[in-house]
């Protein structure tokens, strides 16, 4: 579970647009935490 905290469009490109969102994780199960932490391990790896 998350709280949204930003949400804003990257570019003003009409064609293909990007978003910044931001969440507060309020809630994750242990099987969700331990995918979103390998994840993130994956990101700041390259």
């Amino acid at each position: 579970h998350g709280i949204v905290t930003r949400y804003e469009p990257l570019d003003d490109d009409e064609e293909d647009v990007g978003y910044l969102i931001g969440v507060h994780i309020t809630g994750m199960t242990d099987t969700d935490r331990a995918r979103f932490t390998q994840h993130i391990r994956t990101v700041a790896n390259g």
